[in-house]
């Protein structure tokens, strides 16, 4: 089967309202067709990513400083129960580098400590196996918290790549186990946005590092302004401002 599990490109993140959304969504399907997955919850597709960190929080503090090299170890699921995806995420500058490995529901936490072996055959998929393992051992890191949202894609079936996708409802719990459930109760909202924006959209326009004309008149005509938003980063970020009045000791990791 074909099965990409290796991605170089752009991220263009724009936070709007429904209305923009819907506007966007339009322009765009000349250029770009529905994600099979799309209907599956609402619009579009559940996502849940676990997210793993340094016990001091150094990955958080990395996007926090826009560190020009930094990077992000998470597993994901887009359905209960289903294959896991383990991913490090690399940013250099504007472009972003994913690498995934997929693994068995049943042996995926064996394979955060590079156990166990993919679920599809190759070496590509070995060695990121082996990546993962590797950053997890040397940054002791650890899970920190689930990440879930509705997301409503589009793929452009011309030659570049290109891809367009909305991401709606994000919310978050924290944990400390490598579990997707284990914390669900103390489920949170996220807001994406400020003030007005509270309930924005956020649109991300995926292409290689040559933007596609078609994106940049998208991005012209809707005025769309890009901004630099993560969300594991600002549910941290959240997370952090609630606690540190109550806890002198995080106020000072913070700051290190």
């Amino acid at each position: 089967m074909a099965l990409q599990v290796e991605f170089e490109r752009l991220e263009l993140k724009y936070l709007v309202d429904e209305a923009t959304a819907e506007k966007v969504r339009r322009a765009i399907l000349p250029f770009c067709a529905p994600d099979d997955h799309n209907g599956r919850c609402g619009r579009g597709y559940w996502i849940a990513s676990l997210y793993f960190d340094s016990p001091r929080l150094a990955f958080f503090k990395a996007n926090e400083r826009a560190d020009p090299d930094r990077f992000k170890l998470r597993a994901r699921i887009y359905e209960p129960g289903g294959d896991v995806h383990l991913e490090i995420k690399r940013k250099r500058g504007d472009v972003v580098r994913k690498d995934r490995v997929i693994v068995e529901e049943s042996g995926w936490v064996d394979a955060t400590y590079g156990f166990g072996t993919p679920r599809y055959e190759g070496g590509k998929q070995a060695r990121t196996l082996a990546s993962f393992a590797q950053l997890v051992a040397q940054y002791g890191a650890e899970p920190k918290m689930v990440i879930e949202y509705e997301r409503e894609a589009y793929i452009s079936p011309r030659g570049e790549y290109a891809r367009v996708s909305f991401d709606r409802r994000v919310s978050y719990f924290l944990t400390h186990e490598h579990s997707f459930e284990r914390g669900r109760n103390q489920k949170r909202d996220l807001s994406m946005g400020e003030g007005a924006r509270s309930a924005a959209v956020l649109v991300e326009l995926k292409c290689e590092t040559q933007v596609p004309p078609w994106i940049v008149d998208v991005i012209r005509r809707h005025e769309l302004h890009r901004v630099g938003i993560s969300k594991y980063t600002r549910a941290t970020r959240v997370e952090l401002g609630e606690a540190r009045g109550s806890d002198p000791w995080l106020e000072r990791m913070c700051h290190e």
